[in-house]
């Protein structure tokens, strides 16, 4: 029977060292820490899944984990570029004629 496993945040903090190292495969991080390779794939997805929710923003979180729809105002803005935004960031000042 398989031994219990204790996962805590410093073996967290061990694998990301491990994976950030030079030539460290999933592999080699599981025979370190001595869990299968497929624990250790499955555990740096959810440390990845939740490290880049965190960088989202509070638009993008209030809109759930659903894919958003095609045209979407969030999306829109995620590929604007760097011009794009500024002239959004700009007032617009319209001139009137005088008649």
């Amino acid at each position: 029977m398989p031994r219990a496993l204790t996962w805590s945040s410093e073996l967290d903090e061990k694998l990301v060292f491990l994976l950030n190292k030079k030539k460290m495969t999933l592999r080699n991080a599981a025979k370190v820490l001595g869990v299968s390779r497929s624990f250790i794939h499955r555990r740096s997805q959810k440390m990845q899944y939740n490290s880049h929710f965190r960088a989202c923003s509070t638009a993008r979180e209030q809109a759930g984990f659903e894919p958003l729809a095609v045209g979407h105002p969030i999306s829109w803005r995620a590929i604007e570029t760097r011009h794009q935004s500024r002239l959004r960031m700009e007032p617009v000042l319209y001139q009137t004629k005088a008649a």
